[in-house]
């Protein structure tokens, strides 16, 4: 299990800056859900509207450790 596998827990909430390692682009990852299989990921622009959370994706467990990142 690497250092990035270690937030993706059931219930996870980690609110950690990821990059995408084809751009460098940097994403937050929210939320892991209650199995632990897909998780909440979102833009690191801030976002003032109650409806920040349309703009978020969820993504599996498998194409966030292939496509994604923790940044240093």
């Amino acid at each position: 299990m690497n250092e990035f596998e270690k937030f993706l827990v059931p219930y996870g909430v980690p609110n950690i800056i990821i990059v995408n390692k084809l751009n460098n682009e940097e994403s937050v990852l929210y939320a892991v859900d209650s199995k632990g299989e897909n998780a909440l990921i979102g833009s690191v622009q801030m976002k003032n509207t109650k409806d920040w959370f349309k703009d978020c994706e969820l993504v599996t467990k498998k194409m966030l450790l292939e496509k994604f990142r923790l940044r240093m």
